[in-house]
């Protein structure tokens, strides 16, 4: 009976293509998932956090909040919101992050100062710079982390409006 002699070098190549397709494989699962996104992280310029209005001996109270939208002559979105914050907020006790990724923002408001027992409703803004003319936005904002409005927007050079909450 005869022995059949196989070459040593086709299982290598064997391993070898089948080596080379998984790292290809991979090369472009990479490649697909990795696909770059301008994130943006920047604070807001000229924040502005007005003294309280009507206080209340209470955390939860019924004040009406709004948020409203304006540009100044130089295109610059200038946002105002009126929220419900405790009442010895000092004036830096407010923290504004926003993260953009392409046209959606998130605008997230930080309240440093904690442990009063009373509300008060108050009045920041701040502005917003670098967005395009004809753009909608997607803006989603947060406070404290946590979801509470959210509104496309139009982006124009003469924009005036107001979201009441």
């Amino acid at each position: 009976m005869k022995k059949l002699i196989r070459n040593p070098f086709e299982r290598k190549k064997r391993g070898t293509v089948v080596s080379l397709c998984i790292v290809c494989a991979l090369f472009f699962i990479t490649a697909a998932c990795g696909e770059k996104t301008d994130q943006k992280v920047f604070s807001p310029k000229n924040v502005k956090l007005l003294s309280c209005e009507n206080s209340t001996k209470s955390t939860s109270s019924n004040f009406e909040e709004y948020i409203k939208f304006s540009t100044a002559n130089n295109g610059t979105l200038i946002v105002e919101q009126k929220i419900v914050i405790q009442c010895c907020a000092k004036n830096k006790a407010i923290e504004i992050e926003i993260n953009s990724i392409e046209n959606n923002i998130t605008i997230n408001l930080i309240s440093k100062d904690a442990g009063c027992n009373c509300a008060c409703s108050r009045i920041v803004s701040y502005e917003i710079g670098s967005l395009k003319e004809n753009n909608t936005y997607e803006f989603v904002f947060l406070r404290g982390g946590l979801e509470y409005y959210s509104c496309e927007l139009l982006f124009t050079k003469r924009m005036n409006c107001e979201y009441k909450l």
